[in-house]
């Protein structure tokens, strides 16, 4: 197991399958409702509190878990912040797309921007109050991918 801390209020942990097996849980089994996932959760909480001093104890934090080629699965944990709950997270497939609804926003000093190192997937974060009419032609609101996974899977985009 790895433990990255990617911010104040993110950190990436790294499972194997050695991981998985010594926690014995499988990725199926990870989900909060579980009381064995939560009970995994909380040790790998504790464990990221003595190694990085990432405490979750007593914040609202979203999860992302992604499984792995070779097996094991890297988790997103991201503090939320009453300021982030507020914003709605837009997916565009191509740059074409991303242009375009680009092209119809005012400047923010709130727009967030980031494209996939790996793919031509670009995300807009953005407060609700600021989204256009029509934008929703050229992307897809999504659930918002933590801040660490915008850390260490994408790039930032500067617009102007």
């Amino acid at each position: 197991m790895k433990l990255y801390r990617e911010g104040k209020n993110e950190i990436r942990i790294h499972l194997t399958r050695e991981d998985l097996k010594a926690y014995q849980i499988s990725l199926e089994d990870f989900d909060y409702d579980s009381t064995r996932g939560k009970r995994v959760i909380w040790e790998l909480f504790d464990r990221a509190r003595e190694e990085t001093g990432f405490d979750a104890s007593e914040e609202k934090v979203y999860i992302q878990l992604y499984p792995m080629e070779k097996g094991g699965c890297e988790l997103f944990v991201t503090k939320i912040e009453k300021e982030e709950e507020a914003r709605e997270c837009f997916a565009f497939s191509s740059f074409d797309c991303f242009f375009a609804a680009m092209a119809r926003l005012s400047p923010s000093r709130d727009l967030s921007l980031y494209r996939e190192k790996e793919s031509d997937l670009f995300f807009a974060l953005l407060p609700p109050e600021e989204v256009p009419p029509r934008f929703y032609e050229f992307g897809e609101k999504i659930k918002k991918p933590s801040q660490a996974y915008f850390g260490s899977k994408c790039r930032k985009i500067h617009w102007k």
